[in-house]
């Protein structure tokens, strides 16, 4: 339960006086919840729902700074060959997944960075390799160059996800788009915290699902998670150059010049070494009831402003 604190510099103007905040695990609970008028906002839904959900008043889609991409373990053969991590970034077809699978909006993406970031035209203008549909035949190409045509020889590619619904859809999804290419793949799923342990400490980790969602509104906190050794970079790669890139940003004379710098980066990433694949950037798809007013979610995610939310008579 949150309390209005009295004593804040601008509680005048804060209408509720409590907010009562309802633990729901399961998101289908939870939109059971909200139409049984129990709850007031609903922020997570259930993809299978989605179709459904969209046609509802009550349906909202805010925005959300934010990336899912898979990672691959650039130390793992055969995934040590950037033109394999390439193939099997060319071969998705995001723009299925999310018309398909997800279903609440989310956009295809081409880079790591993502679409709404200040400098985003500046920072995605280099990213020229990854295309919304899938490029079967670019795919294909990029792994005969790598010693497997049409697949021959490569070894067996394991996708690993958290359990989760939603996560292990686009898994399916993603299994299916590499068949294209001659690619198999199987799937493992684990609870979070054996999941996260892992992807990080465990050598045998191959294709993992990660997700991150913006600290602060520039593009540096999304470059930072791939920098090489760091504590969020769970693909065992790293280059000098996007390192540099990092240090080099931290000192750039003007946005301008920063925005240039990431651009470098972003291309380095999303074209040259390829050591993640970008799906899509996140929306953020609530259901908010008619009464609620003021309710605007933060979108880097974080606890959103609620002293200007109003309940109206209803």
């Amino acid at each position: 339960m949150l309390k209005k604190w009295p004593d804040w510099r601008e509680a005048s103007s804060v209408v509720l006086e409590n907010i009562k905040m309802v633990m729901i695990q399961e998101a289908t609970t939870g939109v059971a919840a909200f139409e049984n008028g129990e709850i007031d906002v609903q922020e997570e839904l259930p993809v299978a729902d989605m179709d459904r959900l969209k046609q509802l008043p009550q349906y909202k889609l805010f925005p959300l700074l934010g990336i899912y991409y898979y990672g691959f373990n650039t130390k793992h053969a055969p995934l040590d060959k950037p033109e394999v991590r390439k193939a099997l970034a060319l071969a998705i077809d995001r723009q299925s997944i999310v018309d398909n699978v997800t279903k609440a909006g989310q956009v295809p993406a081409t880079g790591f960075v993502p679409e709404g970031m200040p400098g985003f035209d500046t920072i995605n203008a280099q990213a020229t390799l990854i295309k919304p549909t899938a490029d079967v035949e670019a795919a294909k190409k990029l792994l005969a160059d790598a010693g497997y045509p049409d697949g021959k020889g490569l070894p067996e590619i394991v996708i690993y996800y958290n359990t989760s619904e939603g996560h292990q859809a686009i898994a399916t999804a993603i299994q299916e788009q590499w068949k294209a290419i001659g690619v198999n793949a199987t799937l493992k799923n684990m609870e979070w915290k054996q999941y996260l342990d892992f992807v990080q400490n465990n050598e045998d980790v191959m294709v993992y699902r990660m997700g991150w969602v913006a600290d602060f509104g520039d593009a540096f906190n999304f470059l930072d998670v791939l920098r090489g050794g760091g504590g969020n970079n769970y693909t065992r790669w790293s280059n000098a150059d996007f390192d540099k890139g990092l240090n080099d940003a931290l000192n750039a004379a003007s946005d301008a010049d920063r925005y240039g710098i990431y651009a470098n980066m972003e291309k380095i990433l999303s074209v040259d070494e390829m050591p993640v694949a970008p799906i899509y950037w996140y929306t953020n798809p609530e259901l908010v009831a008619d009464y609620v007013q003021g309710y605007e979610p933060n979108p880097l995610g974080e606890l959103t402003n609620l002293w200007t939310v109003k309940i109206l008579k209803h």
